[in-house]
């Protein structure tokens, strides 16, 4: 019923410049239609109700698997296959991609005169009290997207919609320069193509890092809320009376004992004459963090980073790499590929160029997040050797003497243990995938490579 009704009343496109709906997007030789909208010039709403409700439905594993099988299926599957291909294959995560390019444009100030309407919406968005069936449910269909849709298509569609796919090109510096000189007055918009480039990545990480809900990793209920925990106690010590407050919203902490995850991740330390008890996370707990968890605002972010720069932890933690994931529910097993993707591997190397060069076009945050992509990337070849991830990347852009080439630099001074964590094990894998010689001799080719891309 709700995919008739999204059939009946699908998202609304705008034509191009050339009068088009549709559009051929090329980045770094990499090219796909897709249908022209642009959230910075048309309209948008962040209440999108079916598109929602849809995505839950697909957490219902034994009733959507029939979308992957090529088999024919009864009346309503064959039904609601027929929905999905008559329509355009985004359809299904474009409005809730349009409100997190929305939430992204607004956070790089492009949204800043038109009041505290948006603004209070996206402050409510993000709220826990309703983030549940809003922010995850659009997460999650994002998921879904990634899951059902080729992954060049999927990155194309997101750069674009990002207003990323012109930056993501290797002349896009230069085409910037050469269009300053004809027009010298115009703005510098550097800072805000940077601010929206983070966002497009904090997304693909959310997509590719949230398996903890349910229908959508090898996870349990408890799993989710002691990571839930974790996460509140790396941004500092608290009173349980202070994390009860933070997870009553989710639905997971209903009718699991909050008292068992707190103890299991958490270490209790008697009341002083000035303070409450407070829990403290117990180290055991840490390898499960993530600097970009999704439920953090920025003000969660910097505390829970200060607090793992204070703590006296080895090596391997203090890097705060990726953590080993669940496996993904077999409808969604596909969202990992998106890593293998060429274009998303060219997009790497652009990155870490500019960071290496201190382009304008560039961050510090921006680089953490690239790095911290490949170390999802290594992560899922460690656990599948066939995932391949490291021998494409050598073969399209010799990732590693790039990485290697950043070592000990101060352009890499945001996140240099994670530098070091990650070359090590991209060494390890890629020792074991074609052998120590012809490693030394990838590399050195790779390096010769890399100085003329910088060049």
């Amino acid at each position: 019923m709700c995919l008739e009704l999204m059939n009946n009343m699908p998202p609304v496109y705008t034509k191009a410049d050339d009068d088009s709906k549709e559009v051929t997007i090329t980045v770094n030789g990499e090219s796909c239609k897709i249908s022209h909208f642009d959230v910075l010039k048309s309209g948008t709403s962040i209440h999108q109700p079916v598109v929602r409700i849809i995505a839950g439905l697909f957490t219902a594993q034994n009733h959507a698997m029939f979308l992957m099988r090529n088999e024919r299926g009864n009346k309503l599957q064959e039904q609601i296959k027929t929905i999905l291909i008559t329509n355009e294959d985004t359809n299904l995560y474009e409005l809730s991609l349009r409100v997190l390019v929305l939430c992204a444009q607004s956070n790089a100030s492009l949204w800043k005169r038109n009041g505290f309407s948006l603004e209070n919406q996206i402050h409510n968005y993000f709220s826990p009290f309703w983030r549940s069936e809003m922010f995850d449910r659009d997460i999650l269909m994002m998921q879904v997207g990634a899951a059902l849709t080729p992954p060049l298509k999927f990155i194309i569609h997101l750069l674009q919609r990002f207003g990323l796919d012109k930056w993501a090109t290797i002349e896009f510096e230069q085409d910037e320069a050469t269009a300053a000189q004809i027009k010298p007055e115009s703005k510098d918009l550097s800072k805000t193509m940077v601010t929206i480039a983070e966002e497009f990545f904090q997304c693909l990480i959310l997509i590719l890092c949230e398996r903890y809900a349910h229908g959508v990793g090898k996870t349990n209920p408890f799993d989710r809320v002691k990571r839930e925990v974790i996460h509140i106690l790396c941004t500092g010590s608290h009173t349980f009376s202070q994390i009860q407050q933070k997870v009553s919203n989710d639905i997971n902490a209903k009718h699991i004992s909050l008292h068992d995850v707190v103890n299991q991740v958490a270490d209790f330390r008697n009341p002083l004459s000035t303070s409450a008890g407070q829990f403290h996370c117990k180290e055991s707990s840490l390898p499960v963090y993530s600097p970009f968890f999704m439920h953090y605002s920025k003000s969660d972010q910097l505390a829970a980073e200060q607090s793992q720069v204070r703590a006296n932890l080895n090596k391997n933690i203090r890097a705060c790499a990726p953590p080993v994931l669940p496996d993904f529910l077999p409808f969604f097993e596909q969202i990992p590929m998106l890593l293998k993707s060429g274009i998303l591997i060219h997009v790497f190397r652009i990155v870490i160029d500019r960071a290496t060069r201190r382009s304008r076009f560039s961050s510090d945050r921006l680089f953490h997040k690239v790095l911290y992509l490949i170390g999802i990337a290594l992560n899922e070849e460690e656990k599948c050797s066939s995932f391949g991830f490291t021998q494409k990347a050598e073969e399209s852009v010799g990732l590693l003497a790039l990485l290697e080439g950043l070592i000990g630099k101060p352009e890499s001074s945001i996140c240099p243990i994670l530098l070091e964590v990650i070359v090590e094990k991209y060494r390890k894998l890629l020792k074991f995938k074609i052998g120590p010689s012809s490693l030394a001799a990838d590399q050195k080719q790779s390096h010769h490579s890399g100085k003329e891309f910088c060049a």
